[in-house]
């Protein structure tokens, strides 16, 4: 259904002008996309094919694919005009397995959160909580038994609340995790947000944590900017290119619980830090806001396709 339409969709309209951008991922998903690219380009030979690959590490996109690895190399030099990676890293893995670097660069992720008047500054009283959230799939591999650990061992004098924003998605801890959360009634597990609810959480809270194993470009990372939230983050994919330690983040290590309440112990001890990297992260959200990544494309098609 999706090629016919295409298809139907570039003999109606005319493909000489065109530019057609795919934004695939990995496994199936990812050969199912460049064999309809493939198909494109034989059908319309002046056809402007680009790809974006929504993926922080090559071998997660070859996953069950290999037999297609170097396949699609070539193709992906045949066929395409250029290619889109979320961080430097993953880009120079292909260019290590045969990619056209000069067709080829990387286009951040955005995010599209309305941007608040301003950030609340953070209470110097040593009653008020600090509020941590963590969002994203509730998951072994995004770290969350790692965050239970480190706030379960918190410092006595830390006064916290925890909003837990996702559902499980890893039956593996599943009651390991429902056990941990609700003995603890200074966390929240407010399930899949999305929307103004989503913004009003990051909006209203201190601290993003996104502990996780591996990522490409981590969009709650973008959002946690546009709200104003420090961030302590494991320095994964395309977070460790865009902030600077201490500045924008406190960086832990990967499954290490006891960072991690290290972090939070620093951020909450000293408050000027904190709102010295709120306001960092606050200022630095424009420049990942979804015009400014348009702009961002329109250059790259401007020096490709340009006259």
């Amino acid at each position: 259904g999706q090629t016919r339409k295409t298809i139907k969709e570039l003999k109606k309209n005319g493909s000489k002008d065109a530019i057609f951008h795919i934004h695939s991922s990995r496994e199936f998903l990812f050969l199912k996309d460049v064999l309809l690219a493939t198909l494109l380009r034989k059908k319309f030979p002046n056809l402007k094919i680009n790809i974006t690959i929504h993926v922080g590490d090559i071998e997660t996109v070859y996953n069950r694919i290999g037999f297609f690895r170097k396949k699609s190399v070539d193709l992906l030099n045949k066929v395409f005009n250029h290619v889109f990676f979320l961080d430097n890293e993953i880009r120079e893995q292909f260019i290590s397995e045969g990619l056209r670097a000069e067709f080829s660069s990387v286009l951040y992720n955005f995010h599209t959160l309305e941007s608040s008047a301003n950030v609340a500054p953070y209470n110097s009283s040593d009653e008020k909580a600090i509020k941590l959230i963590f969002i994203g799939a509730i998951h072994r591999e995004k770290g969350v038994m790692e965050l239970l650990d480190a706030v379960r061992n918190l410092d006595e004098k830390v006064n916290y609340h925890l909003d837990m924003c996702g559902i499980v998605t890893d039956p593996s801890i599943e009651g390991e995790f429902a056990n941990s959360t609700g003995k603890n009634d200074r966390i929240t597990v407010s399930g899949y947000v999305t929307g103004r609810e989503k913004q009003e959480i990051i909006e209203n809270a201190d601290v993003l944590i996104l502990p996780s194993y591996h990522e490409g470009m981590p969009l709650v990372i973008l959002e946690a900017l546009a709200g104003g939230c420090a961030i302590i983050s494991t320095k994964v994919g395309a977070s460790k290119e865009i902030l600077v330690a201490d500045q924008n983040v406190k960086w832990v290590d990967v499954g290490d619980s006891v960072s991690l309440r290290n972090a939070i112990e620093e951020l909450y001890f000293h408050r000027d830090y904190l709102q010295k990297m709120k306001m960092s992260n606050y200022h630095l959200r424009e420049e990942y806001s979804i015009s400014g990544h348009i702009a961002r494309l329109c250059q790259t098609y401007d020096s490709e396709y340009g006259e």
